[in-house]
C-alpha cells in the first residue's frame, strides 16, 4: 500500500542542508523520520528507501512531480526558496526486512 506523507522542511543549523521530515512516518508510525536529506553546498541528496516520489505544491497547485532522487536534486538546486514550499512525499507504507527507515545521513 502506498500514499502521501506530509513533511516539514527543516534547516540543519550551521549548514546549507534541508531535510524533509515526516509529520507521521507511515512505516514507523511516529513523528520525525527524515524522508529526504539534501545538502545545497555539495548537491547531494538521499531518500528514505520507502520513498518513491516527491510532489511539490505552490499557491494551492502542483508545481512538480518528481520520481527519482536525481530529479529532486535538480529541482532543489534550481528552486529559489525551497524553505517555503509545500512538499508531499510518496511513500510505501509496508516494511521490508533488513531495511532501515529514513534517508541515509549526510556527513
Amino acid at each position: 500500500m502506498a500514499g502521501y506523507v506530509h513533511v516539514e522542511p527543516q534547516r540543519v543549523p550551521g549548514s546549507l542542508r534541508l531535510d524533509l521530515v515526516a509529520t507521521t512516518c507511515p512505516v514507523t508510525e511516529r513523528y520525525g523520520e527524515t524522508c529526504q536529506a539534501y545538502d545545497q553546498r555539495y548537491g547531494t541528496i538521499h531518500w528514505c528507501p520507502f520513498m518513491y516520489g516527491l510532489r511539490i505544491y505552490g499557491s494551492y497547485r502542483e508545481r512538480a512531480d518528481l520520481r527519482s532522487p536525481d530529479e529532486a536534486r535538480l529541482w532543489m538546486a534550481t528552486e529559489l526558496d525551497p524553505w517555503h514550499t509545500d512538499y508531499r512525499v510518496l511513500c510505501l507504507r509496508q516494511g521490508s526486512a533488513n531495511t532501515l527507515v529514513g534517508a541515509n545521513p549526510l556527513p
